[in-house]
C-alpha cells in the first residue's frame, strides 16, 4: 500500500514527478506516459540515457539510487528528503544553506567526472538538493553525458567541455549564493566561459 504525492505536475513537455510512500520508505517516479507524438519518442531516448548515467554512478553517494525503468516511459529513483537550492532561494531561505555546502558541491562534481559522467545541467539551482542532513545531492541526470572511448575524439572533446561547463556552473552557484567565498580559480572560470557556453550565448543572443 502506498501514499502518492505529486511533486511536479505533468506538462506538455515535462514528466510528472511523484513521490510514492510505502512501508519500507519511499521512491520518486518520473513519468512521461502522458506525452504524445515526437515528444513521447524523445522521452524514451532521454530515459534510456538517464538510466545509463545512474548505472555508471552506482555507489556514488551524491545522487539518488536508480531502481530502474518501469516500462518505456517512466523511471523509479530513491527519494531523498530535502529541498533544491533554487526553491530555498525562492522561499527567501537561501541563508539557511551552510556556506561549506557549495565547496562540497564542487567536490561531488570532481568525483562525478572521475566516475565518467558530466551532469550538464547544474546551472539550474533546482538540480542541486540540500538534503535534510545538510549534504548536497545532484539530481536530474536527463542531460548527462558519459566519458567516450578514446577512439571517438569528438565525444572525448565534448565530455571534457561539459566537465568544464559543470565546474563553471558551480562557480556561478557560489557567485549567486556566497560570492565572498569565490576563490581565484573560480573567478577565472567566470571570466572565461567555455567554447560551448560562448556558442550558446551567440545562438541565444545573450
Amino acid at each position: 500500500m502506498s501514499d502518492v504525492t505529486v511533486l511536479k505536475p505533468a506538462t506538455a513537455r515535462h514528466p510528472e514527478v511523484r513521490r510514492e510512500r510505502c512501508v519500507d520508505g519511499g521512491t520518486v517516479v518520473k513519468d512521461y506516459r502522458h506525452l504524445r507524438g515526437w515528444r513521447r519518442m524523445m522521452a524514451r531516448w532521454i530515459l534510456a540515457r538517464e538510466e545509463r548515467a545512474y548505472r555508471i554512478l552506482e555507489g556514488f553517494n551524491g545522487a539518488p539510487r536508480c531502481f530502474g525503468r518501469e516500462g518505456a516511459l517512466s523511471i523509479r529513483l530513491e527519494f531523498i528528503e530535502g529541498k533544491p537550492c533554487g526553491l530555498l532561494e525562492d522561499e527567501g531561505l537561501a541563508h539557511t544553506i551552510p556556506p561549506e555546502f557549495f565547496d562540497r558541491v564542487g567536490q561531488l562534481v570532481e568525483e562525478l567526472h572521475h566516475r565518467g559522467v558530466a551532469h550538464n545541467d547544474l546551472k539550474r539551482a533546482r538540480n542541486i538538493l540540500v538534503a535534510t542532513d545538510g549534504r548536497p545531492v545532484l539530481i536530474d541526470f536527463a542531460a548527462a553525458v558519459w566519458r567516450a572511448p578514446r577512439w571517438n575524439p569528438l565525444r572525448v572533446l565534448l565530455f571534457h567541455q561539459l566537465c568544464k561547463v559543470d565546474h563553471n556552473a558551480v562557480a556561478k552557484l557560489k557567485r549567486r549564493f556566497v560570492p565572498h567565498l569565490l576563490n581565484d580559480d573560480e573567478r577565472r572560470r567566470l571570466d572565461h566561459p567555455t567554447m560551448l557556453e560562448r556558442m550558446a550565448r551567440r545562438l541565444l543572443h545573450r
